[in-house]
């Protein structure tokens, strides 16, 4: 009963199970592919317009002739169907009008279901390719979809490995560039940080001094600490009493006490003697 019923389709008079042939497929081919999987397989006008197109496209591909997006190729093939619906409905009319758009669908089944992209004549740089397309646009579609050459083919290949390889060395060369440019605020920063630790180290008290060393060990260069001499209070309480009776002055203080003899191992030069260190015990 399958059978039969796909022997009587409206207009089309049976269903196409699977796209076969060297040319690109025509209305019949692509419409009744796309009944079969609709009526058949049972997938809703969308899923089975979207598979109907794929399949297709590869004859296209095939031929290298450029097509146009995929959503313009299925908005027409489902025009075709709400079309074919749509006469479906009426086929029980007798009138004129009503058989002349039934005579003119079926008038375009064997010609080329056209998905080729508006420029492709433009596109295509092969000129057998354009022809083959130009061809295939005419009643009957002559010629056919033949092996491609291997030549053109390897040609294509290697076109392509041409412009990966040059997005790679692109890539390569702003990765680069880009390295290049932290390397540079990095060096930048090191040199602003050098100059500040300088500072600060010119800053620090002068109890603090590099210690020369002829190590090359980096450890060893490290800035070390000088110890401090030990301090000795020579301003007694004896001292401090006679400058307060003869109500010296701070100022005074510092050149008596530089002056003086000093016992034992003490000496006036060796002394560090200030007008702050006197006026701290001396009230001037």
């Amino acid at each position: 009963m399958e059978t039969r019923s796909n022997d009587n389709v409206y207009l089309i008079k049976s269903y196409v199970p699977e796209i076969l042939g060297a040319k690109l497929p025509s209305y019949y081919q692509t419409f009744g592919y796309f009944l079969h999987l609709h009526k058949v397989e049972k997938m809703t006008v969308r899923e089975a317009s979207k598979l109907t197109i794929n399949v297709i496209m590869e004859f296209w591909k095939k031929a290298s002739i450029p097509t146009r997006a995929e959503q313009h190729c299925i908005q027409k093939l489902e025009s075709v169907f709400y079309e074919w619906k749509g006469l479906q409905k009426h086929k029980s009319r007798s009138g004129e009008a009503h058989k002349k758009q039934e005579h003119e669908f079926v008038s375009h089944l064997e010609d080329l279901f056209d998905i080729a992209h508006q420029d492709a004549p433009t596109i295509i740089s092969n000129p057998e390719d354009r022809a083959f397309l130009l061809r295939q646009r005419e009643k009957g579609r002559p010629g056919s979809i033949g092996v491609r050459d291997k030549v053109t083919e390897r040609k294509a290949r290697a076109a392509g490995e041409r412009k990966q390889a040059e997005a790679r060395r692109q890539q390569k060369s702003v990765d680069e560039m880009n390295i290049s440019a932290c390397l540079t605020t990095l060096e930048s920063s090191s040199g602003e940080d050098s100059d500040h630790d300088q500072e600060q180290i010119a800053m620090c008290d002068d109890e603090y001094k590099p210690v020369a060393s002829s190590s090359t060990d980096p450890a060893d260069c490290i800035t070390k600490p000088v110890p401090k001499k030990a301090k000795t209070d020579v301003l007694t309480t004896e001292l401090m009493a006679a400058l307060d009776r003869t109500q010296t002055s701070s100022r005074n203080a510092v050149y008596v006490l530089y002056d003086s003899p000093w016992p034992g191992s003490f000496q006036g030069d060796s002394l560090s003697v200030s007008r702050c260190n006197a006026s701290s015990k001396v009230v001037g």
